[in-house]
């Protein structure tokens, strides 16, 4: 979970979008 955060941190940080909205679906059964 840590590195997910991270990723997304950074993600949200720059502004960047996940083109990937299966990884949100991943992410919220967990």
């Amino acid at each position: 979970f840590d590195t997910n955060e991270k990723i997304k941190k950074t993600f949200d940080a720059e502004n960047i979008s996940i083109p990937y909205p299966q990884l949100d679906v991943h992410m919220n059964k967990d």
